[in-house]
């Protein structure tokens, strides 16, 4: 066991960079379709997160995106957002985790269109100017 430790230990030592790394390499996304809160989730006060697996190619555009968990009523619109998304550039392709939030407007009224709020480039959240961040 000691002797694993020691070889984890050696492999940080000779790539010091690694661990400060962005996940997946992504250090930058964008997106051409704007979110899209399904009306029938809004009406029925679904809300919460939808988890993918994102396939990018390496010149950034996603290759295909694999639904992992989440409300069902809201996964069709998380899939079509992150369908839309481009990100960064890599040297090869790549699988990232990547999570759309939905929260309940709290203050908007229901007609309003939903804005969103990139955490990082894995993680937005749709209405997130009305939640409290503590």
């Amino acid at each position: 066991m000691r002797f694993i430790a020691l070889l984890f230990l050696a492999l940080a030592s000779i790539h010091p960079g690694y661990a400060q790394q962005p996940a997946c390499g992504l250090t930058s996304m964008t997106e051409t379709a704007k979110p899209v809160y399904p009306p029938i989730a809004k009406a029925a006060h679904v809300d919460g997160p939808v988890v993918m697996l994102a396939t990018f190619k390496t010149n950034g555009e996603v290759e295909s995106v694999e639904l992992v968990s989440g409300p069902k009523m809201l996964q069709a619109a998380a899939l079509d957002f992150v369908r839309s998304w481009h990100a960064n550039p890599y040297p090869g392709p790549r699988t990232c985790p990547v999570v759309v939030t939905f929260s309940k407007p709290k203050l908007a009224s229901n007609n309003d269109p939903p804005t969103f709020v990139r955490i990082d480039p894995q993680h937005v959240v749709l209405n997130a100017t009305y939640i409290v961040m503590i």
